[in-house]
């Protein structure tokens, strides 16, 4: 039986738990979960891969640990976000 992917109800629970996720995985399942829109400045980002529990964090906080996780730079303008930096190969 498949594993159940406890972040379908992220947005519910607050409770996101990513295991090896691709980062273009990551920023869809935030954009869905927050009122928030997230780009990225190069396509190199999309190759990085996280894996990290965020509970009861908001957008801001999870994108700011994120980018510090991954080397990137995080930065706001209302409700839109923009990921920064090298990426991955």
């Amino acid at each position: 039986m498949p594993e159940a992917n406890i972040n379908v109800w992220g947005y519910a629970t607050g409770l996101f738990v990513f295991k090896d996720t691709p980062l273009k995985e990551v920023i869809l399942k935030i954009e869905k979960s927050y009122p928030v829109l997230i780009e990225i400045d190069n396509s190199s980002i999309y190759n990085c891969r996280l894996t990290a529990t965020f509970e009861d964090v908001t957008a801001e906080n999870m994108l700011t640990l994120l980018a510090e996780t991954l080397n990137l730079s995080v930065t706001q303008d209302g409700k839109n976000f923009t990921l920064k930096g090298l990426g991955c190969p």
